[in-house]
């Protein structure tokens, strides 16, 4: 069954947390809340609250970790697919949880203003033709951002999780 993508705009509920599982494996994890707003009687309401969990790997978590530095609040607009871990607890009891497993995350450029600097082994020119800096950001570069270290590499940061069986 293809597993379609999912856009979801919404506020950061906590800072992101960067997890390195091995030599060069990242992971970075963050809570989303969102919902709808419509106007009563003169006075805005908020309904159909959502509150999901966002995973994102590799190249893209780091540039997470790094760009992103508010606590919370911050409007972000992921990209990515909805998928469910499953497992069973310390208890024997079947627990599961659905994530957004992120492609793509951005800033919502309604309520903020940013700088842009591509990440990669060669600079390119940016669409104006202004070159992007000559440095990038190196693996190197982001483990003084790692919340959480691990010895072995794991499948999927979701595993840690399900070993300890709490909660995002």
């Amino acid at each position: 069954m293809p597993q379609l993508p999912v856009t979801i705009i919404g506020n950061l509920t906590k800072a992101p947390r960067l997890k390195k599982f091995g030599e060069n494996r990242y992971c970075c994890e963050f809570r989303l809340a969102a919902s709808r707003s419509y106007l009563d009687g003169g006075e805005w309401r908020q309904t159909d609250q959502l509150f999901i969990s966002v995973e994102a790997w590799g190249q893209l978590a780091r540039n997470i970790k790094s760009s992103i530095k508010q606590e919370q609040g911050v409007t972000v607009i992921v990209s990515g697919i909805l998928t469910t871990h499953e497992w069973v607890d310390a208890q024997g009891n079947p627990q599961s949880r659905t994530i957004l497993r992120a492609n793509s995350v951005g800033i919502d450029l309604a309520k903020y203003l940013v700088g842009w600097q591509r990440t990669g082994a060669q600079p390119s020119g940016g669409a104006d033709g202004v070159s992007a800096p000559e440095t990038f950001i190196k693996d190197s570069d982001v483990d003084h951002l790692v919340d959480e270290f691990f010895d072995s590499p794991a499948n999927t940061a979701s595993e840690s999780h399900e070993k300890q069986a709490t909660p995002f």
